[in-house]
């Protein structure tokens, strides 16, 4: 037996809403730091920030409240920033 399994229903939610927040907040900050180096195409940024928004659109609205303010606006964010560090050549 893990020691998830010994959890609650309700702390087992509870875990697993705040590994998907942590998740989110990863993927975001990796996002950034490949944008700021240059890696990462602005058109990238715009399928990722589709995908997210898809999803999240999709979750019922009690879940949706859960998800860190702001996401949206940072990846946005990164797209600026992606497209001032891209280069084509």
């Amino acid at each position: 037996m893990s020691e998830f399994d010994s959890l609650t229903e309700q702390e087992k939610v509870e875990a697993l809403r705040r590994l998907c927040t942590a998740s989110l907040a990863v993927s975001a900050n990796s996002f950034a730091v490949l944008a700021k180096r240059g890696l990462l195409h602005p058109d990238e940024v715009d399928v990722v920030l589709s995908t997210l928004k898809d999803l999240l659109d999709k979750l019922p609205e009690k879940l949706r409240a859960t998800i860190p303010a702001g996401l949206t606006e940072k990846m946005a964010a990164i797209k600026q920033v992606a497209a001032a560090n891209w280069n084509d050549a």
